[in-house]
């Protein structure tokens, strides 16, 4: 086993040189100076991620838990919202750390911006103790953090970014718990009285486990999924090479091979001992993992299978890249505004050498794992995803199997490193005291490795120039116009035919160069190629205060629900303004953008239900819209011209009540009670829909009324109640359970209103309660343990 490198200053400096490289990729962001000041694109970001971190503080800073957030969806459970990421500690340090000055989108960028750094600090220790070579990883670091992956959709999706991060971390610990494995069953050939100063394999697993479980808390699961297949597999193939080398090795001091039987035999009696020590230190890192993030990770599963995302389907769920996304391999922004499959050229170069010029048992790994991501992440338009699909768990809840691209650069990440650590293994095979005409590929063999990363790169320099030639002669004959196909296309040849150059360049005075001086112009170059092409991919023109000025939309409503301030609302937002604008703002609205949509609130907003039914139902005052005039009586309090069109603000005329009284009650069966309130003969005013059958709730059975039978002399009550941060679920009683303190008997349960409330605010569970006579009040308490 080789000698790990000792962690010296040399290695400080570098990561604080990523710290640099970092900051100069974001430095429109940073800089300030107004002028050049820039930010992160309108999306999802601000749209979402801003605007649920918002709500986060200001429940933190009024000393509550983010449990229930009324803004969206006509109230949605924000802890069980795994993109809220609630517990994910990074973001709790960006509150703490900006609460002097305020929390704003500024300090989010900040976080993101971050996690480029540690990306690139992570990916360092995991190569730097692979290969035991610094430079090494440091190319395999800036290959990664400054990818066409990781600097184009995840900056948007800030969960998928901190979530992909950890994966460099876990694997550094897998590896060193192995390597402190081996060392301690291996007798060692040079005995000392020394001890050993390694860590216990056991401790290193926990660590591993803890960096699993703050991915599974950074709030994207699909990311985690991804993460986790990849440790796993990583894990067991460790465990594998473990196997084989001791193989190898009894081999070779017996000198000879058993007898077919006894291999056999062999083979059974050493799986079943490798599986007995290999499952346990497997399941201590998975349930580490699983440990830390059940707080956030146990309710979000729960939500989750109440969402829309519990009903996914092929169709739905196949989606992926298109097969000419191979393209952008060589030639990004071609097919797509990203570019999620390149990591550039010399980065692209050293990795498919290295797996012909020095395969071994991990290059071999990547490049297998690598190749299977990447089939992956063409979806259904391969048939690799059916059987995935029907048999692997994870494959049937989430779309976008795009997403697999991280581990494609994942895998081409690390082979770069193990190829800059063989080009600088077989560069110092050579004399570098020769001459440069005597060290040419027929002088010495020793030099052959370097002549066929020569010649793979010599081979791609005359495609680009082919590819140039081609464009050129193509846009002579569209005409030289921005709107021709082959505008674009010349411009990326023509920087692939210069970065082809300059590879090739680079590897014909590799054996010249110093080890160091050959690792910086390497990493200069990649940080050339990567920073061209993908460090205006998240730019916006504009401050970020821009993305989180109130809109005058916004205002208008304030500013005339300010005359009634003790008359609860909602706004129906008809795709005038983003779906989340109401959590920052704190207007209730009844949509919101999460892809934890509650299922039966989904299946409500649907048709047949009449549009003007919800409005009433869910306590719908404004409505922001494109049309001027309702399917109900309305007054525009404001209208303001738009990109496609005009937006108006239409207060209604009259508007539905939070909670009413119903002196009837009626049967329904669960799938027709949708049907029933949509239907306009339907006394919703008067008549309550319970669910036929015994309460689970009570021990007693809730008798079978008659179709609008009338109750006479005692009233029934529907009543909501605003949330009390203050009850924990455990302390809080539930609803449809009697109590002494509680003066109300309850009789039913309405079915719909449990997961989804179509008819009241900002609650997950509400009961039908029979007030008992000489009580002018009917009182129930808060829950939310229904979800």
């Amino acid at each position: 086993m080789t000698v790990q490198k000792p962690w010296s200053r040399l290695d400080w400096l570098i990561i604080l040189i990523f710290a640099g490289l970092v900051l100069l990729f974001y430095w429109r962001i940073l800089t300030s100076n107004p002028a050049d000041r820039q930010s992160f694109p309108p999306g999802d970001f601000h749209a979402q991620f801003w605007a649920f971190t918002t709500f986060e503080v200001r429940e933190l800073s009024a000393g509550r838990l983010p449990l229930w957030n009324p803004y969206t969806f006509a109230g949605a459970p924000f802890w069980a919202d795994v993109q809220a990421a609630v517990f994910y500690p990074p973001s709790l340090l960006t509150i703490l750390l900006s609460a002097p000055w305020g929390f704003s989108l500024f300090a989010l960028e900040i976080e993101a911006i971050a996690h480029f750094w540690l990306a690139a600090v992570f990916m360092y220790l995991f190569i730097r103790a692979l290969t035991h070579s610094r430079a090494a990883a440091v190319i395999a670091a800036l290959t990664l953090t400054f990818s066409g992956y990781l600097t184009g959709y995840p900056s948007q999706q800030l969960a998928v970014l901190e979530a992909d991060i950890w994966l460099p971390l876990i694997l550094y610990f897998l590896y060193r718990a192995h390597q402190s494995r081996t060392s301690t069953t291996q007798p060692s050939t040079h005995p000392t009285n020394q001890p050993s100063t390694s860590p216990p394999p056991n401790y290193q697993l926990i660590l591993a486990g803890l960096a699993w479980g703050l991915t599974l808390l950074a709030g994207h699961p699909q990311s985690a999924l991804i993460v986790g297949y990849t440790c796993t597999a990583y894990f067991f193939f460790l465990w594998t090479q473990r196997k084989s080398e001791r193989n190898d090795e009894r081999g070779r001091m017996n000198n000879e091979s058993p007898p077919l039987l006894r291999t056999t035999h062999y083979v059974l009696r050493t799986t079943y001992h490798a599986l007995r020590t290999t499952i346990p230190p497997y399941l201590i890192f998975l349930f580490t993992g699983l440990g830390l993030a059940a707080i956030q990770f146990i309710p979000a599963v729960e939500y989750t299978l109440r969402s829309v995302r519990a009903e996914g389907t092929y169709d739905k769920m196949s989606g992926g890249f298109p097969l000419t996304d191979l393209i952008q391999l060589l030639l990004p922004g071609q097919v797509s505004f990203y570019s999620p499959l390149y990591v550039g050229l010399t980065g692209l170069i050293l990795a498919i050498w290295v797996v012909f010029a020095y395969p071994n048992r991990h290059t071999i790994f990547w490049s297998i794992f690598g190749l299977i991501a990447l089939l992956i992440t063409f979806g259904g338009n391969t048939f690799l995803y059916s059987p995935l699909y029907l048999w692997v768990p994870g494959f049937a809840i989430f779309r976008g199997q795009e997403r697999w691209a991280f581990a494609v650069i994942f895998s081409l990440s690390v082979l770069a490193g193990y190829g800059f650590n063989a080009l600088l293994n077989t560069k110092s095979s050579l004399k570098p005291h020769l001459p440069i005409s005597t060290l040419q590929p027929k002088s010495l063999n020793l030099q052959s490795p370097i002549s066929n990363l020569q010649r793979l790169t010599a081979f791609l320099f005359l495609l680009s120039l082919i590819l140039t030639f081609l464009s050129f002669f193509g846009l002579n004959t569209t005409g030289w116009t921005p709107v021709s196909p082959f505008y674009g296309l010349l411009g990326a040849s023509t920087l692939l035919t210069l970065l082809m150059a300059l590879n090739w360049l680079l590897w014909r005075f590799a054996a010249r160069l110093t080890p160091t001086w050959l690792t910086i112009l390497t990493a200069g170059l990649i940080c050339f190629d990567l920073f061209s092409v993908n460090w205006q991919t998240n730019l916006y023109p504009q401050p970020p205060e821009w993305h989180t000025r109130m809109p005058r939309v916004v205002e208008v409503i304030k500013q005339d629900a300010a005359q009634t301030p003790n008359e609860p609302y909602r706004v129906y937002n008809e795709f005038r303004l983003y779906d989340n604008y109401g959590v920052p703002f704190e207007i209730e609205d009844l949509w919101g953008a999460s892809p934890l949509r509650p299922n039966r609130y989904d299946q409500f907003l649907a048709p047949p239900m009449p549009i003007e039914r919800t409005w009433e139902l869910l306590n719908v005052k404004y409505v922001i819209t494109w049309r001027e005039e309702l399917f109900v009586p309305s007054t525009i309090l404001y209208q303001e011209p738009a990109a496609d069109g005009t937006t108006y603000v239409h207060r209604l005329d009259e508007v539905g009540p939070r909670a009413w009284l119903v002196t009837q009650t009626q049967i329904a069966d669960d799938a027709a009670i949708l049907h029933t309130i949509a239907d306009p003969n339907f006394d919703r005013w008067h008549i309550a829909l319970l669910e036929p059958g015994p309460n689970p709730s009570s021990k007693k059975s809730i008798p079978t009324p008659l179709n609008h039978q009338p109750l006479r002399t005692t009233h029934y009550v529907l009543r909501t109640y605003p949330p009390n941060p203050s009850l924990s679920p455990s302390t809080r009683p539930h609803p449809l359970s009697s109590s002494s303190a509680n003066p109300t008997t309850p009789v039913g349960r309405l079915p719909l209103m449990v997961n989804r409330l179509p008819f009241s605010g900002p609650t997950t569970s509400c009961g039908l309660y029979r007030c008992r006579q000489g009580n002018t009040r009917c009182n129930s308490p808060f829950d939310r343990s229904a979800l």
